[in-house]
């Protein structure tokens, strides 16, 4: 195979196994070539009779699938075109092909032939599908149309799916302005039309494409979804350098670990009182049963009386020792040297759209050292706790301090409000001094 051009004609290069997948000509001489070999294969055989006077060419070939229909000289063809592909340096699998011998209207089992000289399995034996059809002994369509309406309902779902929608309108969109923008001027003045359907007109999509190209250039760069606060009290780089985020979560923390020792110590008894009946006047009166005013429910902090409370902050309680040994630091731990138990509160304060991932990176992180904890007897419970940093307070904060009894506390939101409003009237000065 080789080339010519208006200037020069390239040398003969020679085709073997090993061209580029993807290759525009390699289907061209591959047809080519098989259509070659399929006619010397077919030599002087005739049409298949199929009766009723109609007939049908003994070879039929789709690229490389082959199909031999024939009412005899079948093994003489097949062994010709076996020999064939051997001189073209090709082979037949086996393994992948199938036959089917049909004697008067029945199916015989015993007729079978041999390609590469391996046996050809029956249909009967491994049914095959070939050009998305399966292919049978019982010769029979009547799941056909079933078939087709499962494939075509899985083919649509998988399109929905694949995001083959978004290149399709990416193709005609591009199609589009390369030919608005082409240099040529005869293809830039005919104004194309494609063709896309009913409900979307890549004319119009790309039209509105430039108006918010337009409007962009002319407003310039906006904040969105207050990603600007967002970066500033988060994810900015230097704040994260110079400990500003850490100094918040402290103070925050602060705040929690003093609500959490206050309310350690508390006690809530249940007042009772007991109903007064009178009849009508107050002549005569009674007594009944005592019915409880403040009915208080029972708390995690309220089955022992000797709960330590200790932070990862200065001057505050130290660890536990089954703790500290560890390389982990949980920010509060709540321990109980007669009960053996231990909760560990762990504190965030990320930006209000990322709690849920960092509630459940916490869990992760804290999952082995409550396991090696209740392997050594304890009951302990680990809470992670998110309080945003413009001041949201997290479910997972209710949902702590509701089980040690304690009631809302703002303090905690006002906390990091106020420290992410230091940091970010501050996000333009490089050097810090906090107190």
């Amino acid at each position: 195979m080789r080339f010519s051009t208006n200037n020069y004609t390239i040398n003969w290069i020679n085709l073997e196994v090993g061209i580029a997948m993807g290759c525009t000509i390699s289907p061209i001489l591959f047809v080519m070539a098989m259509e070659v070999i399929l006619k010397a294969a077919e030599g002087s055989a005739g049409p298949a009779n199929l009766g009723g006077g109609c007939s049908m060419p003994p070879l039929k070939a789709f690229m490389d699938d082959t199909t031999i229909i024939k009412e005899d000289e079948t093994r003489w063809m097949l062994t010709r075109l076996d020999d064939l592909m051997s001189w073209c340096r090709m082979e037949f699998k086996p393994k992948k092909s199938r036959s089917l011998s049909i004697r008067r209207g029945k199916v015989d089992e015993a007729t079978t032939f041999i390609v590469t000289e391996q046996q050809i399995s029956t249909v009967s034996q491994e049914p095959v599908k070939s050009l998305g059809r399966w292919y049978e002994s019982s010769m029979k369509d009547t799941r056909r149309g079933a078939e087709t309406l499962e494939l075509a309902s899985e083919s649509l779902l998988a399109i929905n799916k694949c995001g083959l929608q978004e290149e399709y309108k990416c193709g005609k969109a591009r199609l589009l302005t390369m030919l608005e923008e082409s240099d040529d001027r005869v293809v830039k003045t005919i104004q194309p039309s494609l063709k896309t359907g009913r409900k979307w007109k890549v004319t119009e999509a790309v039209d509105e494409a430039k108006e918010c190209l337009k409007m962009k250039e002319v407003i310039g760069q906006t904040q969105t979804n207050r990603r600007g606060l967002g970066s500033t009290t988060a994810k900015c780089q230097v704040a994260l350098s110079q400990g500003r985020y850490t100094w918040r979560h402290n103070r925050v923390l602060q705040e929690l670990a003093s609500v959490i020792s206050t309310a350690k110590g508390e006690i809530h008894p249940s007042s009772t009182s007991s109903t007064v009946f009178t009849t009508e006047g107050g002549v005569k009166k009674w007594y009944g049963g005592s019915i409880p005013i403040n009915t208080h429910r029972k708390g995690l902090l309220d089955s022992c009386g000797d709960w330590v409370v200790s932070a990862d902050l200065p001057k505050w309680e130290r660890h536990p020792d089954v703790i500290r040994k560890t390389a982990l630091k949980p920010d509060i731990v709540i321990h109980s040297a007669s009960t053996q138990q231990i909760i560990m509160a762990e504190l965030n304060v990320p930006y209000e759209s990322r709690m849920e991932e960092a509630h459940a990176f916490k869990e992760g992180k804290y999952l082995d050292l409550t396991k090696e904890l209740k392997r050594d007897g304890y009951k302990a419970k680990v809470m992670p706790v998110e309080i945003g940093a413009r001041g949201f307070v997290g479910s997972s904060a209710y949902g702590l301090l509701s089980k040690l009894s304690i009631g809302g506390n703002k303090r905690t939101a006002e906390t990091a409000e106020n420290s992410s409003r230091w940091i970010w009237s501050r996000r333009n000065e490089r050097l810090l001094d906090k107190d």
